[in-house]
């Protein structure tokens, strides 16, 4: 009778890594108490034999979802919305987090969470500590946002052709007016394409851009910041820039707060000014006329970061995508041809 072959079980592995069985199942746990060195040299040895428990191999990939911004808009809704319903479709545990606070770094918060991965929802401010996840082998897809650095996986927004598309959609309904209405957005990339785009579109048919000076957002309390910025510019573009005959919206929350504005001053929507905006947030079609904008798939966004996620870490992909997901035009009744004067 054939005698039975010993099985490399985890007493065996602290043995051969020269560590304590209770660093072996700190590692294999995930825990937060452990130096990236003392776990890249367990991880070696558990590589080497190709280690895997079976509480291990049973536990579900554990996702940690950060996010960057400090209001949980319409946007950044849609966004955990794609998360949630594809983690629940795959069996894939999440964690929520706000932003990571100045005394705690990127890679703390995954350790602390015990995190298989993680992805950053609007959060560029966070990228200089992508490194750190890279060198920890913490697999990353960032959501409305992207890298040069090829280990870091990205799901963007595109917006240059999408903004043209409005742009050209009010040129072509006679408006050459057209004024921009931001709120705070600039710290975030797409933000800043879309107000470059409209600058040279707007030179390129020889007007000058006009865009209503910045609201200071973090003087204002509760959520809901973007409606009230919109507001408060739109007023002030009434009063300096009568003239304007369309106004591009950085996103959906702004024209809400631009619709409010022109009703309680007597402009009607779409006769005397047009209002496009960005998102196709799930109210923008029940606003009085329905908004035009560009749609931005966010659900679809947060499907995809969960589903690349479980792929790489189980293997069937050997690196994480990086993808550019397209606009599309949305024309409801906010858009009128300019009103002859």
């Amino acid at each position: 009778m054939p005698r039975k072959v010993k099985q490399f079980n985890i007493r065996d592995l602290a043995k051969e890594a020269g560590v304590s069985i209770s660093s072996v199942s700190r590692v294999l746990n995930n825990h937060s108490d452990v130096s990236e060195e003392l776990r890249k040299k367990i991880q070696t040895v558990i590589d080497l034999h190709e280690f895997s428990p079976d509480r291990a191999e049973e536990r579900a990939i554990r996702i940690n979802v950060v996010i960057g911004v400090g209001d949980i808009t319409d946007y950044i809704s849609s966004i955990l919305t794609g998360i949630y319903w594809e983690a629940e479709k795959l069996n894939v545990e999440i964690s929520i987090q706000r932003c990571c606070t100045s005394r705690v770094s990127l890679l703390r918060c995954c350790r602390v969470w015990r995190s298989d991965a993680v992805i950053l929802v609007s959060a560029e401010h966070l990228y200089p500590q992508l490194e750190s996840l890279r060198n920890a082998d913490i697999p990353c897809m960032l959501v409305d946002g992207r890298t040069k650095e090829r280990s870091i996986g990205y799901i963007f927004m595109e917006t240059v052709f999408g903004t043209n598309q409005l742009l050209r959609l009010l040129e072509n309904n006679g408006h050459r007016e057209i004024a921009m209405l931001a709120a705070d957005p600039f710290d975030m990339e797409i933000h800043q394409t879309r107000y470059k785009i409209y600058c040279e579109y707007m030179r390129s048919i020889g007007k000058e851009p006009v865009l209503i000076p910045l609201y200071p957002l973090k003087h204002i309390e509760g959520i809901g910041r973007a409606k009230v910025a919109g507001y408060q510019q739109t007023l002030q573009l009434l009063q300096e820039h009568p003239e304007t005959t369309a106004i591009i919206c950085l996103n959906d929350e702004v024209a809400m707060g631009c619709y409010k504005a022109c009703f309680d001053s007597d402009v009607r929507i779409p006769e005397d000014i047009s209002i496009v905006g960005f998102g196709d947030e799930s109210y923008a079609k029940y606003m009085l006329p329905g908004l035009t904008t560009s749609k931005t798939p966010l659900t679809q966004a947060g499907r995809l970061a969960v589903d690349y996620l479980k792929e790489y870490i189980s293997g069937k992909i050997d690196r994480l995508p990086q993808v550019i997901l397209p606009s599309e035009l949305i024309i409801r009744g906010s858009v009128a041809p300019v009103k002859q004067k």
